[in-house]
């Protein structure tokens, strides 16, 4: 997946932030199988996105105990795209960090020609003693309302983020393609600083560089960096990850992909530019570590769907 943010100019700053000390938690090592059945009109994306993560539920299930609560995951009808709510918090734990990637077998019924996925996971895990902070996240396509909220998109559509927190901290934003690269989309470029710092219950609506929106927050529009999406496939599933949390943290080192491969593409009078990126493997790491030493740290992943025109 390849996707590049809109970089009007470069210009840096620094915004101070103070080291903050949380104790870790107990983490413990944890393997989970499940049988998913994948129905007719699924997506095998998707179907192993659920797959891997009903095994993982399991595994928390049995080790932590259970809780009632739920979150939103993608589904695909006809290409089609929806959000429905499963258990994946209805356990008194939570997956920190896979140890090898999961092991997913296809198997058909020869009696039913039902299609199976057969799942294995080894991954690390901590109990949830105390919850994380409840934060408000909406994704929108070409608009900044509310009402524009969407998880569909189409190649050429501008994304924003409305962000809301009910305490002072600090948040980042990456997103997770398909090319195993996550992309930084947040702090911005031209940033210097380890996060970007969020007011208690103050709105948000991130990668907006409109004039008069910038000069309320205190912003310069030039250093806001606008995304539009891209797509090299008919269709695309990618995950928006919003880490926020009361405590002053750092994002993991990146780089400039685009200006090392001289990556560049023209619309109109703007530039559009790669953000900057690092491999899943070290975000995943660099994330582990991060939320093991802060149980305050939220993290929501947002599935999105991305079409060509």
């Amino acid at each position: 997946m390849k996707f590049r943010t809109l970089l009007f100019v470069l210009i840096s700053f620094i915004v101070g932030s103070s080291p903050a000390y949380i104790s870790a938690q107990k983490v413990k090592d944890l393997e989970g199988e499940y049988m998913y059945q994948q129905p007719d009109d699924e997506s095998r994306n998707v179907a192993e996105k659920k797959a891997v993560q009903r095994a993982q539920i399991n595994a928390l299930a049995r080790e932590f105990g259970t809780i009632v609560a739920s979150r939103s995951t993608m589904t695909v009808t006809n290409e089609k795209m929806s959000h429905i709510q499963i258990g994946v918090n209805e356990v008194k734990g939570e997956w920190i960090k896979d140890n090898k990637a999961p092991e997913i077998t296809p198997i058909i019924d020869p009696s039913t020609h039902k299609q199976y996925l057969k799942v294995k996971v080894w991954f690390k895990a901590r109990e949830i003693i105390s919850q994380a902070i409840d934060v408000e996240t909406h994704l929108l396509r070409n608009g900044v309302d509310l009402k524009h909220e969407d998880h569909e998109f189409y190649a050429g559509d501008e994304m924003f983020l409305y962000f809301r927190a009910p305490v002072d901290g600090y948040l980042v934003v990456y997103q997770l393609g398909e090319d195993n690269n996550v992309y930084r989309l947040l702090p911005y470029s031209s940033s210097h600083s380890g996060a970007y710092e969020i007011k208690a219950n103050e709105e948000y609506t991130l990668f907006y560089d409109n004039f008069d929106y910038c000069k309320k927050k205190g912003e310069n529009p030039r250093q806001v960096d606008g995304i539009i999406l891209t797509a090299d496939k008919e269709i695309e599933w990618n995950s928006v990850c919003v880490i926020f949390s009361p405590n002053a943290f750092t994002h993991p080192q990146d780089f400039d992909k685009g200006k090392a491969d001289g990556n560049k593409l023209g619309l109109g009078n703007r530039v559009l530019e790669m953000p900057r990126v690092l491999s899943s493997d070290k975000f995943q790491d660099w994330l582990a570590k991060s939320r093991i030493n802060d149980k305050k740290m939220s993290y929501t992943p947002i599935d999105i769907q991305i079409r060509r025109k």
